[in-house]
């Protein structure tokens, strides 16, 4: 099956070869597809092409699309391999892997030796189903994820799963897939098959691209955007993907009913459609030679509050700037990387937008844009008392060293340049407590004799800070504190307490 050709085996039909079928590709962006949906009896050899040594190939997850392969025969099979690791959720660890089988539908990593061109062969069965159990912290009785006190944030319910809880959180339920299919894969059908299996707020299946240190999101297709933190809905063959699992032992399952032939999508890139788009903007963030985007939609199918699946959380790499954007009806702790809300009452929303950098320094806010009516996209600037026309316009300003979280930039959708606006902190509660790049962020209005106590899990003070009356408070940790913590902030009679997780 040559580069870019398509064969399909359905339900009633039978394949039976006696040597080999042989799939080639050239390059990230063309391979052969096979779909079985019948019977095929046959040993498979599946030269794919992932990345090259000098082109990020040792940043790549991938899985096998082959079943049935052992790690020894992958390593005798191909000669430019340097080490594979696995991801194990449980302690948050990458282990060597060096013996057993490539397991089917499971992420690895690869270090690729140098000079490296990225050929790989895989050599086995061809895969029609298969199957993931994933780990996490929680237990599959407490399921819901609609606030930080569904994550455990002071909540006194049993819901941690057995020899797991705050002192053992280890990837948070962060599990490392793949595609085990000799074709792409609909990242959309995956995760309708596997509905109540995901984290709500992170509906969707989120591929690292390694040339830009940012996690890609596949999801329910949104029409009318460009790709960018978009993934797109297919996944291609030999493509790893990270999934957020809602509970402990939660099986993921793979079956044919998924798989596409989509011989032209690259390894870490995808398509979207432009019919019927939806109106909104994806804004974008300009720093340096980097960009960053997060997604606003309308669509009166949406509600105010969680989507899943439409309002895709943030998976975040602590780079050297991110962009997001808070609940517009209520903070709940998340950041998303896309929201939707209903059309009808968009005139009435004011959406957080929030920027985390350490360094800061310029940037430039720009967005692509689809009308909704005669309405206009404006970021304001509530620090320098700056609306801008984002459908005809961009906006530069230099942001302070330590900026983080929501405050200042704001998203509003108007046929005029706005007034008056209310202030949305109103609907975001007094007190927000994260981490980002291994400082802790308070970010909430405080007096001047407020202050920050932190303590480990055995209940000891290991740090102390003042924290002054500006929105934002950073404490930056020192860099040997890992694990989790519990952040006291007093001011006065008010005390928030909350625990954060230090990586």
């Amino acid at each position: 099956i040559d580069p870019g050709a398509c064969l399909t085996v359905e339900s009633a039909g039978t394949l039976d070869v006696d040597d080999l079928i042989i799939i080639n590709s050239t390059g990230l962006s063309n391979t052969g597809s096979l779909i079985n949906r019948g019977t095929v009896t046959a040993t498979v050899l599946f030269n794919r092409f992932l990345r090259a040594e000098d082109n990020m190939g040792s940043r790549h997850f991938f899985s096998s699309p082959v079943s049935g392969m052992t790690i020894s025969s992958f390593f005798s099979e191909n000669i430019n391999l340097g080490e594979l690791w696995e991801w194990d959720e449980t302690d948050a660890s990458w282990p060597h892997v060096v013996s057993g089988e490539l397991l089917s539908g499971k992420g690895y990593n690869l270090a690729q030796t140098t000079g490296s061109l990225g050929e790989y062969s895989f050599i086995g069965s061809v895969a029609s189903s298969a199957s993931f159990i994933a780990t996490a912290p929680y237990l599959s009785t407490h399921i819901s994820r609609t606030s930080s006190f569904d994550y455990g944030y002071l909540n006194p319910n049993p819901i941690w799963a057995d020899d797991r809880s705050w002192e053992n959180y280890g990837g948070g339920g962060w599990n490392l897939m793949g595609n085990p299919f000799t074709s792409a894969m609909s990242a959309s059908a995956f995760i309708t098959a596997n509905n109540g299996l995901f984290d709500p707020n992170y509906k969707a299946l989120y591929v690292y691209d390694g040339e830009n240190d940012v996690y890609q999101y596949a999801a329910a297709s949104v029409p009318g955007y460009p790709q960018s933190g978009d993934f797109g809905n297919f996944v291609q063959a030999g493509q790893g993907f990270f999934v957020l699992a809602l509970y402990n032992g939660a099986t993921f399952t793979f079956n044919s009913s998924i798989q596409v032939h989509q011989p032209t999508v690259a390894m870490l890139k995808s398509t979207t459609t432009s019919d019927d788009p939806w109106p909104g903007l994806q804004l974008r963030l300009q720093y340096g030679e980097k960009e960053r985007e997060t997604t606003i939609v309308f669509n009166d199918a949406m509600t105010t509050g969680s989507d899943p699946g439409y309002d895709i959380g943030l998976f975040s790499t602590n780079p050297d700037v991110e962009i997001y954007t808070a609940l517009a009806a209520g903070d709940n702790s998340v950041n998303f990387a896309r929201q939707a809300l209903p059309a009808t009452v968009a005139e009435n929303f004011v959406i957080p937008v929030g920027i985390d950098t350490k360094n800061g320094g310029e940037v430039i806010f720009s967005a692509y844009t689809v009308p909704l009516g005669t309405k206009k996209f404006w970021l304001e600037d509530r620090v320098a008392g700056v609306f801008t026309d984002l459908m005809t316009k961009s906006y530069t300003v230099t942001l302070p060293a330590n900026t983080f979280g929501t405050g200042r930039f704001f998203i509003l959708a108007s046929a005029n340049t706005p007034t008056g606006i209310d202030d949305p902190d109103a609907l975001i509660p007094d007190l927000r407590i994260w981490t980002s790049a291994g400082n802790i962020i308070v970010k909430g209005d405080l007096s001047e004799k407020s202050f920050c106590q932190i303590y480990d899990i055995q209940g000891k003070i290991v740090f102390e800070s003042p924290l002054h009356d500006g929105e934002i408070n950073i404490i930056e940790m020192p860099g040997n504190y890992h694990g989790v913590y519990i952040v006291k902030v007093v001011d006065g009679i008010k005390v928030v307490t909350q625990k954060v997780a230090l990586l």
